[in-house]
């Protein structure tokens, strides 16, 4: 007989709240479908009420007391998660976990090389690294999916339950293939630019100040978010250099986002270049919780990469006769 409430069989309940289907919610847990039955079953059967409805279809819809139960089961899963992350935090940094998500620019241009530094110098750390567009970094944080991001700050600066640390800002540019029309045009300006397809991940809100409201062929404004939706938007940036070079569509990036490739003359940077045309990135996490000593660790491995970059940025610069 059951007597108390699980862990188990609330975080069913969450899931299949999120999801509305029996089966694709077993499948998300890597659980069977009559586990999850069950587990639901068992919960209605200790609390003495119904949480879902089933109509005719397969989509599963919380009762009116059933939103309520997942309401506070939600908070004291997070609850739950906060204590733990509490006492983990004393543990110490070498049995430590780090779990961080980073933007495609500064997962590319700091964050894994810190995360390679810190690794060949604490060998038992673990950690669980995912690359997500900054609009999906703030909400891990808020979920506690996640302990520290690397992102965008125009959104998370706004809001009061996060802490921010901005970690400078680096030089951005247009790059093109080699032979592209424009770059034997003289005194560019943003309009000829948005005469071609841009091709990157989306920009924040930001840029959409910088730039006309007909933005011709380049991209468009999202009307919920206003963020600048490339017209080849991609979420891999690594896929970026491939489709520029073999085309004439046009890629706005930070300039060491793609050194490699400048090196090899594979891309080459639009002589273009305005003061709105930088990053604005930096460490993003809640505000009322202990960072852990792996995550402050891996903070000041970032910061000395960052250090590093700048130094490195000025030089590259130089060396494509290119400096804004």
């Amino acid at each position: 007989m059951i007597t108390m409430i699980t862990h188990r069989n609330l975080k069913y309940a969450l899931k299949l709240n999120e999801i509305g289907n029996y089966r694709r919610t077993a499948e998300a847990l890597h659980i069977t479908h009559s586990a999850l039955v069950r587990g639901i079953k068992t919960l209605e059967n200790y609390l003495e009420i119904r949480l879902f409805d089933r109509g005719g279809g397969v989509k599963v819809t919380p009762t009116d007391i059933g939103l309520t139960f997942l309401e506070q089961a939600r908070k004291v899963t997070l609850a739950e998660g906060d204590l733990l992350k509490e006492i983990q935090a004393q543990v110490g940094l070498e049995k430590g976990i780090l779990r961080v998500a980073m933007g495609p620019f500064p997962s590319k241009i700091c964050g894994h090389a810190a995360i390679g530094r810190l690794l060949r110098r604490h060998g038992t750390l673990r950690f669980k690294v995912g690359i997500l567009q900054y609009s999906k970094i703030m909400g891990a944080i808020l979920d506690r999916e996640i302990d520290i991001g690397i992102s965008e700050l125009g959104e998370a600066v706004k809001n009061e339950e996060l802490r921010t640390e901005p970690l400078g800002e680096h030089i951005g540019v247009f790059l093109c293939r080699p032979g592209h029309p424009l770059l034997d045009r003289r005194s560019l300006t943003i309009s000829d630019l948005l005469g071609f397809p841009w091709c990157c991940t989306r920009m924040p809100s930001r840029f959409t100040d910088h730039l006309p409201a007909d933005l011709g062929l380049a991209a468009e404004t999202d009307p919920l978010t206003d963020e600048l939706v490339p017209a080849i938007e991609v979420d891999v940036i690594s896929d970026v250099a491939a489709v520029i070079a073999n085309s004439d569509a046009l890629c706005p990036s930070a300039l060491l986002m793609f050194r490699e490739e400048l090196d090899a003359g594979t891309v080459s940077v639009i002589p273009f270049h305005q003061p709105w045309m930088v990053t604005n990135y930096g460490f993003v996490y809640l505000k009322h919780r202990t960072l852990s000593p792996t995550v402050l660790a891996f903070m000041d491995t970032v910061r000395k990469v960052e250090q590093e970059l700048f130094a490195e940025e000025e030089r590259f610069a130089k060396s494509i006769k290119w400096n804004p």
